[in-house]
């Protein structure tokens, strides 16, 4: 942006000029959207320095304490999770909720899983059963 307005400022123009008004400056060489566009994004220094007052982009923190907190009382007293329905309301997304639930609570998928009861007898059959089959191979062969 530095370079824009190097280009377009005449060289008459000094850092004097620029620093007490520079809607004033910019008004009989730019547009109104484009004085806009300057006034709000950048922290005007002079002419040699320019620097944004916001940086671009979403904000990069957002995995705050609150958020964490706010998390984990809905797991309490809401009882089983589902993180697309969490983060509608908190203004997150669905990943966010998982990496919270997953990393920072220490919360994981419980699956449940189901062994039949087996009787010695067919223990001892699946234990047997892998040795005939190699037998029968090495037969063929």
């Amino acid at each position: 942006m530095l370079e824009l307005l190097v280009k377009i400022l005449p060289t008459s123009v000094t850092e004097q000029d620029i620093n007490p008004d520079i809607n004033r400056v910019l008004q009989s060489i730019l547009s109104n959207i484009a004085i806009n566009f300057v006034d709000n994004r950048f922290a005007i220094r002079g002419v040699s320095t320019i620097e944004l007052k916001i940086p671009p982009g979403r904000s990069r923190i957002i995995r705050t304490k609150s958020l964490l907190q706010k998390v984990k009382n809905r797991l309490i007293y809401k009882g089983r999770p589902n993180a697309r329905k969490l983060a509608n309301p908190l203004g997150v997304s669905k990943g966010t909720i998982g990496r919270i639930m997953h990393g920072d609570l220490h919360l994981h998928a419980y699956h449940i899983t189901i062994q039949p009861n087996l009787k010695d007898e067919q223990k001892e059959e699946r234990v047997s059963f892998p040795y005939w089959v190699r037998k029968s191979l090495k037969k063929q062969d």
